[in-house]
């Protein structure tokens, strides 16, 4: 799926100046996502972002290590497990239609979030 498709879901995506164009991946998803619940949903950030340190591939995009950890946080996104104590985000890993629809679900209806 591309940037600028996943943009079209929005009635007004105007609250997201990056890049327009490209493959969406995970990290690009879960900025759009982080800034849309800020700038168009006014939804608070989560306190403290340590409990997001599991997450080994976190901090492998700095500008995006909060925008990817609010939105685990909140159950919209989650990382993958790839063994007992390995948990990684794969900022990189390009996000399809299906999955683009259930992030916007969970964004949109706090009950659709997972527990974390």
């Amino acid at each position: 799926m591309t940037i600028e498709k996943f943009l079209q879901k929005f009635p007004d995506a105007s609250f997201y100046d990056g890049i327009t164009e490209g493959i969406l991946t995970r990290k690009i998803c879960a900025t759009i996502l982080h800034l849309y619940l800020q700038k168009v949903l006014h939804e608070k950030d989560e306190i403290g972002i340590e409990k997001a340190y599991f997450i080994k591939d976190l901090f492998d995009c700095r500008v995006c290590a909060n925008h990817i950890a609010q939105i685990c946080l909140k159950g919209i996104m989650q990382p993958c497990k790839l063994a007992e104590d390995l948990f990684l985000f794969g900022l990189e890993k390009e996000i399809d239609e299906e999955e683009s629809e259930l992030y916007l679900i969970r964004a949109n209806n706090i009950e659709n979030r997972l527990k974390v």
